[in-house]
């Protein structure tokens, strides 16, 4: 009897432990179906849609990802994946607060510097540039743009990518310098990677020549707009958008560089000089 007993346990311990794979495997599948589903919606559109389903199976995703013991590349996917959803039909702050979990579930199952963390940073800049958030969405770009360039090197499309965000949202907040740094460097990269006529290369050069406006470098803006406005009109036609705002800030440089404050009329000065130590309108 006793070793019937503890045959009869054994074999159930070992019933036990089959189910809980089963049950786990299941799981597993089931994330795996989910994120496929809403990835794919998310690649086609569909996920902008306004009968789309894609925000409730993302989020059931979230919870069958829960259930999994620990983290797992699921977790990642499913939040990443909730996120995307949330920029897509405009829940801003619902995408942050998505984002800001998968970035740190990441960090804590792949570590800083993982590509897949890396991708994932920029993708949640994007979110909380999206929402209007200036100065976390620099920090994170700055994160961003120093781990692409460590990784991946600077002729990368997500260094460029990062690099040009970065510069406009310093041009944003008034921070020129550090704007100049950054559209310098993606102006360079784009030109390695894209050549010189491309639509990216034109739209961050006149992006750097609004900074240059802005700080008084007019030489340099002109000689960058000249350069891009040829480029723009060769390769585009003189109206495409990017023609139209490389002559716009040509013109606006002129204008800058040569006004000059209006002399004061000598009606004014007299106003000024009467009124400014209180005698003359009464004598």
């Amino acid at each position: 009897m006793h070793i019937d007993a503890v045959s009869a346990l054994s074999h159930f311990k070992e019933f036990a432990e089959e189910e809980r794979c089963h049950e786990h495997n299941f799981v597993h599948s089931q994330c795996s179906r989910m994120n496929m589903m809403v990835t794919n919606m998310l690649k086609t559109g569909r996920a902008t849609m306004p009968q789309s389903n894609a925000e409730v199976h993302a989020i059931a995703a979230v919870k069958s990802a829960e259930e999994l013991p620990g983290l797992h590349l699921h977790h990642l996917t499913a939040r990443r994946n909730l996120m995307m959803v949330f920029v897509a039909r405009t829940k801003l702050n619902e995408a942050v607060t998505a984002g800001r979990q998968a970035v740190a579930e990441s960090r804590s199952l792949l570590g800083s510097k993982h590509p897949m963390t890396v991708s994932l940073l920029l993708e949640f800049a994007n979110a909380t540039l999206e929402a209007g958030d200036m100065p976390m969405a620099e920090e994170l770009l700055r994160e961003a743009a120093t781990s692409c360039v460590c990784l991946f090197g600077e002729a990368h499309m997500d260094s460029l990518n990062a690099l040009t965000l970065l510069g406009q949202v310093c041009a944003v907040q008034q921070k020129f310098g550090d704007a100049q740094s950054a559209l310098r460097a993606s102006l360079r990269i784009c030109r390695r990677l894209h050549g010189e006529g491309t639509p990216m290369t034109l739209s961050t050069g006149n992006s750097l020549a609004a900074v240059l406006l802005e700080v008084g470098d007019f030489d340099e803006a002109e000689k960058l707009l000249q350069h891009h406005l040829h480029w723009c009109e060769e390769i585009h036609g003189p109206e495409s958008e990017e023609t139209q705002r490389a002559a716009e800030l040509l013109i606006s440089s002129h204008e800058r560089r040569w006004w000059r404050p209006p002399l004061p009329t000598a009606s004014a000065t007299a106003n000024q000089s009467t009124n400014g130590d209180g005698i003359g309108n009464g004598v």
